[in-house]
């Protein structure tokens, strides 16, 4: 059970994943941060999501990530 904190940025290439406990850090692309949420679900125990950004874009990548897997049960908060 973690939670990471995604500095999101829609204008820029790359985004920053960040595991709040570890400090372990991840540069993801715009294209593959989705999937890259789902699979740290499933694989790294990701529980919920703190997004840093613009609040729009962040609840319009809440939305797509939703749609794109809707069994998932991760949490996201924006701040």
């Amino acid at each position: 059970m973690e939670t990471w904190t995604c500095f999101y940025n829609p204008f820029e290439e790359k985004n920053l994943l960040r595991n709040d406990y570890t400090r372990e850090e991840y540069w993801v692309s715009k294209k593959d941060l989705l999937n890259t949420l789902f699979s740290f679900h499933k694989e790294k125990g990701l529980n919920g999501v703190w997004l840093e950004g613009p609040y729009i874009d962040c609840n319009e990548l809440i939305y797509k990530y939703h749609n794109a897997y809707p069994t998932s049960d991760i949490l996201f908060t924006i701040n």
